[in-house]
């Protein structure tokens, strides 16, 4: 009788683990999205920093706000 019960706890945990695994793949995957998208964002808003500090410099002649771009 042991035997049996220690086998369908075992199956149990086994289905928890694999619905936890699933969860948790799941995560990632959204992450792994919003990353992507926090990156590009990112990307975006350099550029644009990059952009402004030239039109600052130009504005004001003044080179220093756009060193080591």
């Amino acid at each position: 009788m042991t035997d049996i019960k220690e086998v369908e706890a075992l199956k149990k945990e086994i289905d928890r683990l694999s619905e936890e695994n699933d969860n948790i793949k799941m995560l990632e995957k959204s992450h792994k999205e919003l990353n992507g998208k926090l990156q590009t964002r990112l990307r975006e808003v350099e550029e644009d920093n990059k952009k402004l500090a030239l039109q600052i410099s130009d504005l004001t002649g003044n080179r220093r706000y756009h060193e080591g771009f």
